[in-house]
């Protein structure tokens, strides 16, 4: 994200306001797909329809001691 910041501040903005999820998407280096899915993921939290991003592919391995 820095480094787009940076060359849009050196050679000024290269994707209008106008498309912020083009320019969101390329600034974060994900897909428009991702970034889609994650508002509305993000739509369902605020709204209260779910409680928090899921991490589907995420084991969790409990320590026994």
């Amino acid at each position: 994200m820095y480094k787009f910041l940076r060359n849009e501040f050196k050679v000024g903005t290269t994707i209008p306001l106008l498309k912020v999820q083009k320019k969101v998407a390329e600034a974060t280096r994900v897909s428009r797909r991702t970034l889609c899915r994650l508002m509305k993921i993000g739509e369902n939290v605020e709204t209260a329809v779910a409680m928090a991003f899921s991490t589907p592919r995420k084991f969790t391995t409990k320590v026994l001691h």
